[in-house]
């Protein structure tokens, strides 16, 4: 029985962090190709301001590397760029 609860807690807690787009160390040994791919992508914000504030990027400080897509689909170019400070706020200006 607490074999099962602590599995639960365990599974929630990966989900959570999976939704939340928190990345995570690779697993030692086989991973899929997927599996790295998906992660890479949780780096990129959906826009500059999310680059750079919460919920995901709540560590990040001015001059800090940043990436987001430059349109609404994931499927759009991949601008990179540093966080600055513009208006009291961090938003990742494209370089």
């Amino acid at each position: 029985m607490l074999v099962q609860k602590t599995t639960l807690i365990a599974l929630a807690a990966f989900f959570a962090l999976d939704v939340m787009g928190t990345p995570v160390d690779k697993a030692v040994g086989s991973v899929s190709n997927n599996a790295i791919v998906a992660e890479r992508a949780i780096a990129i914000a959906t826009n500059p301001l999310s680059a750079c504030n919460c919920p995901h990027n709540c560590d990040y400080n001015e001059g800090h590397d940043c990436r987001f897509y430059s349109g609404p689909s994931t499927n759009s170019e991949v601008n990179s760029g540093k966080c600055t400070l513009i208006n009291h706020l961090l938003i990742c200006e494209a370089t």
